[in-house]
Order: C-alpha cells, then structure tokens, then sequence
C-alpha cells in the first residue's frame, strides 16, 4: 500500500466534494508526485511531519520575558495585516511585564510566569489553552482591544505552564496567582474583578479536546 497515494486519503472521506477537492489539490502540485522531495523540495518553507503532506513552517519570532527568552509562534494560515495586530498586542503585554517598575513582583511570581515557554497563535484550536508550557491561544484573543485580559491570560496561563495541570480547581488557582501580578502592573478593575470571580468559582473549558472544531452550519 503506496500512503502517499491520494486515492487512499479520498476513499476516507464521505464526501464527494471533498474527495475532489482532495484530488484537484493533489495534482494541481507537481512535487506530490516526486517520491524522492522533502516538502515539496523547500524545506525553509515547508515541513512534512508525518510523511505525508507537506505543511508550511510556522512563522516564529524572539522576545523576552522578565529576563527569559521565549518564542512566539504564528500559523501559517494567519495573514501578514492580522499577524502583525497580534504581535502588536503581545508585545505590548510582554512589555507591561516587564515594566521596570513591576519590581514589586516577587520572586515566586517571576518564576511561575517565566515558567512559560512561548505563545502560538493558532486558528486550528476551539479555546485557548497551555500545552508543553506553551501558550496556545486564537486569534481571536490576541486582536482583543482591550490588552489588560490578553496580559492577565498570558499571566493566569503562565501558571498552568507552572503546574502542568488543569480542570475546575486548577483555574480557580491560575486565577488566584494572576490577581497578584495583575494589581501590581496596573490592569484595570473590570480585570482584577473578573479574575477574582474565576477564583471563586473557575471555569471549565467547553469541551474535553480543544483541536475539535465545531463545523459551521450551513
């Protein structure tokens, strides 16, 4: 059996139009029929993760946070104009961390947020999340005008990336660590109280894999 026959991948599906699609897709680039390239035969652009397809590279970027190193990763599908909105916005609350006067952070806090990783802004998710130490979060979230609850998420998911835990529980304490930090870079009221009431009664996400998306209705 050839895996990388695209005969295969469309008798998967149910869907007629989707199996010509597939096929249109699959033929319409030459390099899917070399056997011997590797992503199309670009590999700066292009990653073949399983053999399979090949994948655009993730677009990645280098910051620092309160002394830390950590990169910011985009989906390839999200355009250049919405990309660079959303790096604004992160590097605004980076920079607000990281505020020379945030030196009433304690230690402790230093080291729960610094405990993260990175951040991926990514379409192909149903919530927001931390995975690895990595905050996973949609594009949604990073294009909020109102950049105190992108600074108080990335804060409250540093602690997840901290514990490496979650449920109900764990989200009232992400909450309870983010108040802390929150009043001492100055986020506004409506922050601080929101994060207060998720430390009293937390949250759960609505369902148990956030890589399953709800299919639009037609």
């Amino acid at each position: 059996m050839d895996s990388y026959d695209v005969n295969i991948e469309r008798q998967r599906t149910t869907n007629q139009e989707e199996m010509d699609t597939l096929f249109r897709e699959y033929i319409g680039q030459p390099q899917n029929w070399n056997r011997y390239s590797y992503g199309l035969n670009n590999p700066l652009k292009y990653v073949d993760p399983n053999g399979l397809s090949a994948e655009e590279n993730d677009l990645e970027y280098k910051r620092t946070l309160l002394g830390k190193t950590i990169t910011i990763k985009f989906s390839p599908k999200i355009d250049e104009e919405t990309r660079n909105k959303i790096l604004d916005n992160i590097d605004q609350s980076i920079n607000r961390i990281n505020n020379p006067l945030n030196d009433q952070l304690t230690e402790e806090e230093k080291k729960v947020i610094t405990s993260l990783n990175g951040i991926t802004v990514t379409p192909d998710i149903a919530w927001d999340h931390t995975i690895n130490k990595v905050f996973m979060i949609r594009p949604q979230l990073g294009l909020t005008e109102n950049n105190d609850w992108l600074t108080a998420a990335i804060i409250h998911d540093s602690y997840h990336a901290y514990t490496g835990s979650g449920g109900v529980e764990e989200e009232k304490k992400a909450s309870g660590f983010a108040i802390g930090p929150a009043l001492k870079i100055g986020l506004s009221d409506t922050t601080i109280q929101n994060l207060c009431a998720d430390a009293k009664f937390g949250h759960k996400p609505p369902s148990n894999n956030p890589y399953k998306l709800k299919k639009k209705s037609k």
